[in-house]
């Protein structure tokens, strides 16, 4: 993965180097992050520390719309003997409006996603509009996965054909393919819709259907509704049945189907207070159930302060819950000095032990903005357990943006 993550930073580079002579402008962020925390198996203190960098390059060429954007990862565990490790996360040249403004392509390391499926490759994503709003999708490379060495033989590819640039109506019909070691390991087909309801709500839907496993893996259908100024109705329907590689282990399991339905409301009482409620029934596997529900507020801007509180409660399979969570957040000296504290604490009972058990969550967050591209904060958080026993956590990060 490092040579193959190599070759893509030096062919970048080589695109890059004559942009910066036309003028090239250059913007990201260059962040330093210290974290500290107890694991939980064996008691072992972890104190990585990161440096991340994600930027973005413009204005390579003058009258072409042509950008390279990366983000990466360097690690070290400070009380282990590990060296320093490094992840890519994404790095690509992205080139759109050409071909007289019907081609986007973007090459490189970068996310993918159609309605069929997605990942993270090293490769090229081309998107071509053919005729009016009806445009075409191809992508394909590597599949990069951190968890493994990248081998050759592990590729993706997609195709989609959609509908660009409607104000009010999208579609996608989609295919999605991944080979391991040129096995054949998933083929996927997908579509996807969604629909302005004139000014009033908005309906919309997701089916994904497994190819090797000859069975439907995803279903998503909701409706959007704002019958009136600061209401909003929400109803969806979402089922999905697990799917593994054909060459993973996995896949001889068998899985159960997930089923649920979601009911949400909304009422903005004024511009900076929103209440909402929240109602979801869920059905497993072998005809369990369970019901959870959450109501709530937002507030910003009350006296210059932020404020989340939310009760949910939960019953049925699995065990019974019941919890609450704040949090507020106010900015002071100008908005240079932002401090947040916020807590959790949640009683529960398992299904196979009817005795009650608590956890609970305390944190607190400082940023200060030394200017308006240079800013340091602070986190810190205490987990109590079900046994009563403390687990401190901490942050301390630096960012810098240019």
């Amino acid at each position: 993965m490092r040579r193959r993550a190599g070759a893509w930073i030096g062919a970048l580079v080589l695109v890059l180097a004559p942009g910066w002579a036309a003028g090239a402008s250059l913007h990201g962020r260059a962040s330093t992050v210290l974290q500290w925390w107890e694991r939980a198996y064996d008691g072992r203190d972890i104190t990585p520390l990161s440096q991340y960098l994600s930027f973005v390059a413009s204005d390579l060429w003058q009258g072409q719309d042509l950008s390279i954007r990366g983000y990466g990862q360097l690690t070290k565990d400070l009380t282990g003997g590990d060296p320093w490790r490094g992840k890519v996360f994404y790095l690509y040249a992205d080139w759109n409006d050409l071909w007289g403004g019907s081609l986007d392509l973007a090459a490189g390391r970068q996310f993918v996603q159609n309605a069929a499926g997605s990942a993270v490759m090293d490769g090229a994503d081309v998107h071509l509009r053919v005729a009016g709003p009806v445009a075409v999708r191809l992508f394909g490379g590597g599949d990069v996965q951190y968890v493994n060495e990248y081998n050759s033989g592990d590729a993706l590819g997609g195709f989609s054909v959609y509908l660009d640039g409607l104000d009010h109506t999208f579609a996608e019909v989609a295919l999605f393919t991944k080979y391991d070691k040129y096995d054949l390991a998933r083929l996927m087909a997908g579509a996807s819709v969604s629909q302005d309801l004139w000014d009033w709500g908005r309906a919309y839907g997701d089916l994904q259907y497994d190819y090797l496993g000859d069975t439907v893996s995803e279903t998503l259908l909701g409706l959007r509704l704002f019958p009136r100024a600061g209401w909003i109705f929400t109803g969806e329907y979402f089922e999905s049945l697990p799917v593994f590689d054909s060459t993973s282990i996995y896949s001889v399991f068998a899985t159960e189907r997930y089923k649920e339905g979601r009911l949400k409301a909304s009422y903005d009482v004024v511009p900076n207070v929103r209440l909402y409620a929240e109602v979801i029934r869920a059905w497993y596997g072998e005809g369990d159930r369970a019901f959870e529900g959450e109501v709530g507020t937002r507030m910003f801007d009350v006296y210059g302060a932020r404020i989340d509180f939310s009760l949910n409660r939960r019953r049925g399979y699995g065990g019974e819950l019941d919890g609450f969570r704040l949090v507020a957040g106010r900015d002071f000296w100008n908005d240079h000095l932002f401090i947040e504290g916020g807590a959790e604490y949640q009683v529960f009972q398992r299904q196979e032990d009817r005795d009650d058990d608590s956890t609970s969550a305390y944190w607190g967050y400082v940023e200060y903005r030394w200017t308006r591209t240079l800013a340091t904060s602070v986190r810190l958080e205490n987990l109590v357990d079900g046994g009563g026993e403390n687990h401190l956590e901490g942050l301390l990060r630096v960012d810098w943006d240019f």
